[in-house]
């Protein structure tokens, strides 16, 4: 098997888990802060973007939910994991294509 299907294989499952956990915090939100989730604006085509600024800049720290912050913190990481991933990958396809 080539390495560049691995790779891509690794991001994409780093991606599908970075979802789910993502997902996760958006079940969080709507069940236990009905008001910080109505002011994420929901809608379907930019809810992942809103929920993912809402991780990326930490919003759940001030509310106290344990569970919701265990959540975000995965997610939060598994985010860096994906980018560095992707990284990873984009250089292994430059590197393959370079001819090196």
């Amino acid at each position: 098997m080539s390495l560049q299907i691995v790779a891509f294989a690794v991001v994409a499952v780093i991606a599908v888990i970075y979802l789910y956990f993502l997902d996760q915090a958006r079940v969080a939100l709507s069940a236990r802060h009905r008001d910080i989730w109505r002011g994420l604006r929901p809608d379907k085509l930019f809810m992942v973007n809103r929920i993912s600024t809402f991780i990326w800049h930490r919003r759940d720290r001030p509310l106290g939910d344990p569970e919701l912050s265990r959540t975000t913190a995965i997610a939060f990481w598994l985010g860096y994991l994906t980018l560095a991933a992707w990284l990873a990958y984009a250089a292994l396809l430059f590197w393959s294509l370079s001819g090196r």
